[in-house]
């Protein structure tokens, strides 16, 4: 079986369609790797003694402060976990040249139920949306 050199150029809309979505999927990793700093430093939460004294932090009062942080870090370790697998695999379904029909249904439904997840996971929206975005991407 010969592979096509065609399709990994541009002119195919598969390709582009799987680099796009590649592209919201890491956008949304690296913004969740910055965000989760940002957390720490505007609500004071360090991530060690040194880093306490630093931001004048009172080591009492971060509990309180914390579960928020560890939503965004379960989030992005949650990324890190199922993203890169989509990386390989969504390649390799290009490389099988499908039709782009059906290829933008897959790329596009598993970005957009993976930017719902974390959205609805950070914002401790129910179980309800969480587990039918997971059923969302066993199906796909």
């Amino acid at each position: 079986m010969e592979m096509k050199p065609e399709l990994l150029t541009f002119n195919n809309p598969v390709l582009y369609l799987y680099v796009s979505s590649t592209c919201i999927l890491i956008l949304k990793m690296l913004s969740l790797g910055i965000i989760i700093p940002l957390i720490r430093t505007i609500k004071k939460i360090p991530g060690s003694p040194e880093d306490a004294k630093f931001l004048q932090a009172n080591m009492k009062d971060i509990d309180t402060r914390k579960e928020y942080l560890e939503r965004v870090r379960r989030s992005h370790y949650n990324d890190l976990e199922n993203i890169p697998f989509f990386l390989l695999i969504g390649l390799v379904y290009v490389l099988t040249d499908p039709p782009a029909g059906p290829a933008k249904i897959l790329f596009r439904v598993y970005a957009a139920a993976r930017v719902i997840h974390t959205a609805a996971y950070i914002t401790k929206i129910t179980f309800i949306v969480q587990s039918k975005n997971y059923g969302i991407f066993t199906f796909l």
